[in-house]
């Protein structure tokens, strides 16, 4: 079984207002996320804090499994962690991506399909060797995904411990670069990557 998760619990103070309920590709971010984990998943947990009264209702019709960060204002690797806590020890993998980094379900499955190929610990989406998202963990990881913090750095000190068993997969897609933390940011990617209207493949 391989497993996703959608960290989406944080305040989006950058963005001024929540980046989770902005339009994209027709609906909310939110939604085109879950819709696009979902084709690449076998399960998919989704991490709610911040607005999760205005969340809840969008992902509920959908079969994902909602997990409560009470912590979300301690950091991203909370949420982290309480996913991890939360995922069913028979996973193989976990995909982890964040609300502000949408992308199509092809390369979520790419990832996953490098790392189940390779027998790789670790899998990330990389665009002419800058390394992107999302990143996907061997199951065997996740004990030490549901241990991370915000004073060892969250996901990086995975990375560091496990420098030598990284996978760089290799994706012709710059979208696996874009993270949405401000309105500028925003507003550039839905203009070069036709945020409302641009369709999966």
């Amino acid at each position: 079984m391989e497993a996703g998760v959608l960290l989406a619990a944080g305040e989006s103070t950058r963005m001024g207002r929540p980046k989770m309920l902005l339009p994209w590709r027709g609906t909310t971010l939110i939604e085109d996320c879950t819709r696009s984990l979902l084709a690449a998943v076998d399960r998919l947990y989704v991490v709610l804090g911040a607005d999760a009264d205005r969340l809840r209702p969008i992902v509920e019709p959908y079969p994902v499994q909602i997990v409560l960060n009470d912590r979300y204002r301690d950091g991203r690797a909370t949420s982290i962690a309480t996913a991890a806590r939360a995922i069913d020890r028979t996973a193989t993998a976990v995909l982890v991506s964040s609300v502000d980094q949408p992308r199509d379900p092809s390369i979520h499955r790419q990832v996953l399909t490098s790392r189940s190929t390779r027998h790789a610990l670790i899998a990330r989406a990389v665009y002419h060797g800058a390394h992107g998202h999302p990143t996907a963990f061997a199951g065997a990881l996740l004990n030490e995904l549901a241990a991370v913090s915000e004073a060892r750095e969250g996901m990086k000190s995975l990375l560091r411990a496990h420098a030598g068993c990284i996978l760089d997969v290799e994706i012709d897609d710059p979208l696996v670069l874009v993270n949405l933390n401000t309105p500028e940011e925003y507003e550039r990617a839905a203009t070069l990557f036709g945020g409302a209207t641009r369709p999966y493949h």
